[in-house]
């Protein structure tokens, strides 16, 4: 993919704080980010082929995250995929994916979908097999988080007025 194009003359700032939606649509929100976005808008051109609107959103920056936009645009759509160029685990898209199921979840009519790389095996040598012992004698000793977890899923399994939200 070709990435050329206009560069802005002198000093060119972006906006923090302020999602772009790079291209209107109805159907389905496309939320991508750094390489990602170009991507998106061909992968929103093929769509347009096939009578599927896709809605383009470059969130930008992610602190401050524009969550305005993001949900405005869920809301209209109902539907989103989140893309990022990293592995699924940890990544932008599942983060952003999972402010999207905790923040605008009543907004969805279909479940979140991510796009990352693929996943690969992550490479082994003998001489890091001590560090996962060591490691897994540590987590045998308990998790400073379960508590914590443990209260979270005990609210969010009470009553719709116990204020899990």
């Amino acid at each position: 993919m070709d990435e050329r194009g206009p560069v802005p003359d002198g000093n060119y700032e972006i906006p923090f704080g302020q999602a772009a939606v790079k291209r209107e649509g109805r159907d389905v929100t496309i939320i991508a980010t750094g390489v990602q976005v170009p991507r998106a808008l061909a992968a929103a051109e093929t769509l347009a082929k096939e009578g599927i609107s896709a809605e383009v959103v470059d969130p930008r920056t992610l602190e401050p995250l524009d969550k305005n936009t993001l949900f405005a645009s869920i809301k209209k759509t109902g539907r989103v995929v989140v893309t990022d160029e990293s592995h699924d685990n940890c990544s932008v898209a599942a983060g952003l994916a999972a402010i999207i199921a905790d923040e605008a979840f009543g907004s969805l009519r279909a479940p979140i979908k991510r796009v990352t790389i693929p996943h690969v095996p992550v490479p082994f040598a003998v001489s890091t097999g001590r560090l996962r012992d060591s490691h897994r004698r540590a987590h045998r000793r308990g998790s400073p988080v379960a508590a914590p977890m443990k209260n979270a899923g005990k609210k969010c399994i009470a009553p719709a007025d116990s204020g899990c939200r």
